[in-house]
């Protein structure tokens, strides 16, 4: 006579009694419940700790790997070949220098064949060589931009400029050498805009905030998640032996 009662109340009198038998649980029964559960919450912590420590190690600050960032790196680095364009000033100023690091670079330039014409320079094969340090190219930023885009499509990568201190930069800019420099370079009604640094520092922090803000609220999704599935499966399993005990007392009771 209990059971269509029961039917009729439906889920909600599960729920109740599942609450309700909470502090009176036992251990689990049969043994493989336990098992399941055990492994299933072992499993989950152990998810959730490799996932934070893998995020914690990719957040870590690391050190720019070594790099040729002025002609003395290069004239070290015997292994990369200088490349640039035949008939340059590039070639001429190297050829001509007194400076040890540019009379080392530039024999190797000749004996590697280094002076190429422009359609030769800016072919994919030299770039996918500079991709690779395996060359490096001695030319203006503005003109490698302007060729490069063409082969942008088959290049998977990333190139680097070489950068150089200008150790004096803040006293030239404030005896108005930079501006005569803009002044008389620029074409008429083109006008240098300069950003504050106050706003720069101030983005800077927030988008510094807002990446480790995702980070750790990518952390805490996947526990919440894993806990949640947890917390369903144990659920299940505990109406599933609920129905289980009830069914075995409704066949004690009709065959006494």
């Amino acid at each position: 006579m209990r059971r269509p009662a029961m039917r009729r109340q439906g889920l909600t009198f599960s729920l109740f009694n599942f609450a309700a038998s909470v502090p009176c649980w036992s251990k689990p029964n049969p043994v493989s419940q336990r098992v399941v559960t055990c492994f299933w919450l072992i499993s989950v912590i152990l998810v959730t700790t490799f996932f934070t420590a893998f995020m914690k190690a990719s957040l870590l600050v690391k050190q720019d790997v070594e790099r040729i960032w002025d002609i003395e790196d290069l004239a070290r680095e015997e292994k990369i070949r200088p490349v640039l364009l035949r008939g340059s000033g590039f070639y001429q100023a190297i050829k001509f220098t007194h400076v040890e690091a540019f009379q080392k670079v530039y024999r190797r330039l000749v004996e590697q064949g280094g002076a190429l014409p422009a359609a030769e320079l800016f072919s994919l094969s030299t770039l996918q060589d500079i991709q690779a340090e395996r060359a490096a190219m001695l030319f203006t930023r503005v003109a490698i931009n302007r060729r490069l885009h063409r082969h942008c499509p088959m290049l998977h990568g990333e190139f680097y400029y070489a950068r150089h201190p200008v150790t004096r930069l803040g006293q030239m800019r404030e005896g108005g050498l930079l501006d005569k420099w803009l002044a008389e370079i620029s074409a008429p009604g083109c006008e240098s805009v300069v950003a504050q640094a106050s706003s720069s520092e101030t983005e800077s922090d927030e988008g510094e905030a807002s990446a480790s803000l995702e980070h750790s609220l990518a952390t805490f999704l996947l526990l919440g998640l894993g806990m949640g599935l947890a917390t369903v499966v144990l659920l299940l399993e505990n109406l599933a032996h609920s129905w289980m005990l009830e069914s075995a007392a409704e066949r004690r009771g009709g065959a006494g």
